[in-house]
């Protein structure tokens, strides 16, 4: 089970630890304030598992919902992935070529979270995933999360016992963080390349021990190796906390 919690870890970190730099340039942050009402902080969301990071969450929060006001979409209410790329590049200079592989990723994990079309993020479904990060991000800091899957001091069994405890406690607020907003939904993406968007900004050791690990999905929720469905990715969350336990 242990393999199984890495993937599902992997995962997050991926996405959350790459959210600063979605609408950040190669070079300086402060030129992309031109379009949003807070400045992120890109080196915040690198710790998305180690710091309360609450402030930098909302204020990736108010961007993308201020791009859903400024930014044409053919369906009104709804953010257009396909817009937002041709604004950033007619508007934003020098911008990251990797921020389009991780708009991508969140569109696409949007998707499985919320039933949104894969293209398309609704209005309202930017705060749902916003509050679902900052969620995450108070289990993780709260509970020592982090420190005790890469401490590898030897400790007691009690202490063992004392840090399973925080864990199972941690993913358990974590797995009502994800369904407080999760609406069952038949979307699918494909796991592989949602990994692969990543690949530009993550340790390529990291991309590639995640994709060793791929297979415990469907040993333990089904489905196709190289797919996650929105009713896996619910099963597979549920599963976080007893996996924990081990």
């Amino acid at each position: 089970m242990k393999i199984l919690i890495l993937l599902i870890t992997s995962l997050q970190l991926l996405l959350l630890s790459s959210c600063g730099d979605l609408f950040m340039k190669d070079s300086k942050k402060d030129k992309s304030s031109q379009f949003a009402t807070c400045e992120p902080d890109t080196s915040a969301f690198s710790k998305i598992f180690t710091e309360n990071i609450r402030g930098d969450l909302i204020c990736l929060g108010e961007n993308l919902n201020l791009f859903a006001e400024i930014v044409k979409s053919d369906k009104p209410g709804k953010l257009s992935h396909k817009e937002l790329k041709e604004y950033l590049e007619k508007n934003v200079t020098d911008i990251n070529p990797s921020t389009y592989d991780v708009l991508r990723a969140i569109f696409n994990f949007n998707s499985i979270l919320t039933g949104d079309n894969r293209d398309y993020i609704s209005k309202a479904n930017i705060d749902k995933l916003i509050d679902t990060f900052i969620l995450l991000n108070k289990a993780m800091v709260q509970n020592d999360i982090y420190d005790y899957f890469v401490n590898e001091d030897q400790i007691s069994y009690n202490e063992h016992l004392r840090r399973k405890a925080k864990i199972y406690f941690a993913f358990t607020q974590i797995e009502h963080a994800f369904f407080k907003n999760f609406k069952n939904n038949a979307n699918k993406i494909n796991f592989r390349e949602f990994i692969d968007f990543f690949k530009d900004i993550a340790d390529p050791h990291f991309i590639t021990k995640v994709h060793k690990v791929l297979f415990v999905k469907r040993i333990f929720i089904g489905g196709e190796t190289d797919e996650l469905e929105a009713i896996e990715l619910k099963r597979l969350l549920g599963m976080l906390a007893d996996a924990a336990k081990i």
